[in-house]
């Protein structure tokens, strides 16, 4: 892709080659290719799930085993529903309006947290936890001699570190770019208790995840499937798998983003059209789908009501 970054190209060790790929991926993605919609499966904890950032738009829900649907953010501001008690509902899923540092929530009681990477990592790389201690206050500590909100720890391969504070509730977390993955964990001294809270990608700097909750279920665990359609990343690695193969439509993107820059509207549309055919053969090729099947709605399906006359 350097080579169709700008007029003339760029360089591999460019920043912006990185912006310039994300948008020949996003074309690409937009144009419906072969794996752009992907099966996530998750174990939902009190009737809520924290989808991964790839997640872009749900479509199809399983909840356990039963076929649900999709609600908007807005189910839970309607003035009829039947939340209020948890009383049994669809099954259906429905977003929550706000964003999330973590994957799951620490306990109901304070406790410590804790950062280890797994890989290793340069002199440095850090990760910063915020938020409330046990009375409601939100954290201060002091690092290199200035307050800053919330506590400041050092990263390091496979050492597990944690603050000095108990937390009672994670507002934020940032991280700097790490070569590894980085874990978070909570650590509750008075049993030894342990429990995992997130996992960090290298280029996550600012965590923000969506949740889903589910309902009708406000205790247990359930087994959630979602189909639904992916969302790019920032910024991959070296070592990351991009999420589609067909290198044909990734270079013509490349092409007609390279011509758009030297004015030569006419190649770029005539590049793009060349991508969508190649995308639309591609899709053709590896569908498998020989028949489409019926969907029913079990409970008011003609055998399962009595009394029909």
């Amino acid at each position: 892709m350097a080579r169709y970054a700008g007029i003339a190209g760029g360089c591999l060790t460019n920043p912006d080659l990185d912006l310039f790929c994300r948008k020949v991926f996003q074309q690409v993605l937009w144009s419906g290719p072969a794996g752009s919609i992907r099966k996530f499966c998750f174990c939902a904890v009190k009737g809520c799930i924290t989808i991964p950032y790839e997640l872009e738009t749900p479509l199809k829900v399983r909840i356990d085993n039963g076929i649900g649907t999709i609600w908007s953010k807005y189910y839970e501001f309607y003035s009829v529903h039947d939340m209020e008690k948890c009383t049994p509902a669809a099954d259906a899923m429905y977003e929550d309006p706000n964003t999330f540092a973590t994957v799951y929530d620490l306990p109901n009681s304070y406790c410590r947290v804790g950062v280890q990477g797994t890989a290793a990592e340069e002199d440095g790389a850090y990760l910063i936890v915020s938020g409330k201690d046990a009375s409601g206050r939100e954290i201060f500590t002091d690092h290199q001699g200035q307050k800053i909100s919330g506590e400041y720890l050092r990263i390091e391969q496979g050492k597990l570190r944690y603050t000095q504070v108990p937390f009672a509730q994670i507002t934020n977390v940032k991280k700097s770019i790490t070569n590894g993955y980085v874990q978070l964990l909570w650590y509750r001294a008075e049993t030894g208790d342990k429990g995992f809270l997130s996992d960090y990608t290298p280029y996550e700097e600012t965590p923000e995840y969506r949740r889903f909750k589910l309902t009708g279920r406000c205790s247990g665990l359930s087994k959630v499937s979602v189909l639904g359609r992916i969302r790019l990343k920032d910024r991959y690695g070296d070592n990351e798998r991009i999420p589609f193969d067909n290198i044909l439509a990734i270079e013509l993107a490349g092409q007609s983003a390279n011509a758009g820059y030297t004015g030569d509207e006419q190649m770029s549309v005539a590049k793009e059209q060349h991508m969508t055919q190649t995308i639309l053969k591609e899709a053709t090729y590896k569908s498998t789908n020989i028949s489409q099947p019926l969907e029913i709605f079990p409970m008011l399906s003609g055998g399962a009501i009595r009394g029909i006359v």
